[in-house]
């Protein structure tokens, strides 16, 4: 295979996996879904190898990790452990913060606290003040 063929492959495939996720996530969130994008999909899926085009858009995947997270823990809390719970709020906080982290990272730090990822990574992670104030100072994007 040449590599634009590989390229091109490549690119088909995350297309299809993009796809197949959207579909998941629309059946899991329901009525609720009927505003849901492809491209929000998409950045919750693979965050630094997506093209990001608006911190709105990294606001918008931040608010729909929150409300399938919701949706999944009340869908099946009788069949969670409570240490089940504990494990998927920290794989969302931890997705909340390199969300955050991209956002900044993209879009500068002028965006900071008047982001909605922001705010909730504030919320959700009030012990990482430190890795927050770290990631302003280092950021050389304003």
């Amino acid at each position: 295979h040449s590599q634009s063929e590989s390229s091109k492959n490549s690119f088909m495939q995350k297309k299809e996996s993009d796809l197949v996720c959207f579909e998941a996530v629309k059946n899991l969130i329901g009525r609720e879904g009927k505003e849901l994008r492809l491209d929000i999909v998409s950045i919750l899926r693979s965050p630094s190898s997506t093209s990001v085009k608006s911190p709105k858009d990294v606001d918008s995947a931040a608010k729909l990790l929150l409300r399938m997270e919701r949706m999944f823990v009340h869908k099946y809390s009788r069949n969670l452990s409570r240490q089940e719970t504990e494990l998927i709020k920290i794989d969302c906080d931890a997705r909340i913060g390199e969300l955050a982290t991209l956002q900044i990272s993209r879009f500068g730090r002028g965006i900071g606290k008047n982001s909605d990822v922001w705010r909730v990574w504030s919320d959700r992670c009030p012990h990482l003040h430190l890795e927050r104030l770290s990631l302003l100072c280092n950021n050389k994007t304003t």
